[in-house]
């Protein structure tokens, strides 16, 4: 939500009453006050406009300050200056008042009975809504069973909490049909609304609609509710997150099971892809393949390190080097009950066996017995 705030500047001059007749070149006049007022209004809202005199034409000076709508006076105040200064004029802009086109009058008089010194006119603009509705959601989709948890946060335009009651808060549907109502509902101590309610069991998928009815106006909120059923059975594969080149064996384990926690019978094929790491190791084919099949959905596998360098390309007659290298375990299972297929995947990355040591620093150190230095190690 952003609150900007606008304001009027007026700059004017009194006029000196005088019978002489100037002709020729004139300069322009010295201003000789300052109205600085807010070009948005709010109902019910304390408006302050700031008056400056910045010289004395007469002993005297009454000004007078309105909001009107047409030829309705809307609000009004007066003040009598008889030296140059600034105040400060408040008024309050009552609650019934609608949006349209508004005007402000400023009108000078030399004492409340003389005749009209000056005036101007300017336009400002009302806007209706005198508290946002801030609507917040505990996640932006759901499906069906789930609670739907969301707060309604009214603020004032100074961002301070709003105590009191709303007209309603309505929940609608995919298809704008009226799923749940909360009539005249409270704020608590914080200045929140906080409601939820349960999604059916069956409902319709789609934007759902959240409205918080104030008394002039209505804030929305949109969410999402998709039907979603989960697997009759899940694959699960899990690895070692990272190996050293100089390690004997690639191990991993696959767990099949129910959404009941029993397992599924059948054969699982693992294949096994060794990838060059770097941005571009989904453009080129693996570097190596290596398959395995075992006869039960609950199993481990194991493939050494030797088997799967005999599979990389090999240049200049010696042994590859594992080193800086994906490995990436595709499963699939086949459920013998079901007759169905389910995958899975893991990954694990090989790093090289070898240190690197590096001494920061000038070429020439100094070391005495006993003598304490800073070491970096970078893993």
């Amino acid at each position: 939500m952003y609150i900007a705030c606008f304001y009027v500047v007026i700059l004017c001059h009194i006029p000196l009453v005088s019978l002489q007749q100037t002709s020729g070149y004139t300069l322009e006049p010295i201003p000789s006050y300052i109205i600085l007022a807010p070009q948005r209004i709010r109902p019910d809202q304390d408006v302050q406009i700031s008056i400056s005199i910045l010289r004395m034409v007469y002993p005297q000076i009454t000004m007078r300050l309105s909001i009107k709508k047409g030829v309705m006076e809307l609000i009004s105040i007066s003040s009598i200056f008889v030296a140059t200064g600034t105040r400060i004029l408040q008024m309050k802009v009552p609650n019934q008042a609608s949006a349209g086109e508004y005007w402000l009058h400023l009108d000078g008089y030399i004492s409340s009975n003389s005749s009209l010194l000056f005036q101007n006119r300017t336009m400002i603009e009302l806007y209706p809504r005198t508290v946002s509705l801030l609507i917040q959601t505990s996640k932006p989709i759901y499906h069906q069973n789930q609670i739907v948890r969301f707060r309604v946060v009214p603020v004032q335009p100074d961002l301070m909490p709003w105590f009191g009651s709303l007209v309603s808060i309505e929940v609608a549907d995919s298809s704008n049909n009226l799923f749940k109502r909360w009539l005249n509902p409270m704020t608590n101590i914080g200045g929140i609304i906080e409601l939820d309610f349960q999604l059916a069991d069956q409902v319709n998928e789609g934007d759902w609609t959240i409205r918080a009815r104030h008394e002039k106006y209505v804030a929305e909120k949109t969410f999402r509710v998709v039907e979603y059923w989960q697997k009759l059975w899940d694959v699960n594969v899990t690895m070692l997150p990272r190996y050293s080149d100089e390690d004997f064996a690639l191990t991993g384990l696959i767990q099949a099971n129910y959404t009941s926690g029993k397992y599924v019978r059948g054969n699982a094929t693992v294949v096994i892809e060794i990838r060059e790491r770097g941005e571009d190791m989904w453009s080129k084919p693996p570097a190596g393949i290596v398959r395995r099949t075992i006869l039960d959905g609950h199993a481990g596998f194991i493939v050494p390190f030797a088997e799967i360098r005999a599979q990389l390309k090999k240049t200049g007659g010696t042994e590859p080097s594992l080193a800086n290298m994906d490995i990436w375990a595709n499963v699939s299972v086949l459920n013998w009950w079901e007759n169905d297929v389910h995958s899975g995947w893991a990954y694990t990355q090989v790093f090289s066996a070898n240190s690197n040591i590096k001494f920061l620093g000038g070429d020439v150190r100094t070391y005495k017995p006993g003598m304490y230095f800073t070491a970096f190690v970078s893993c």
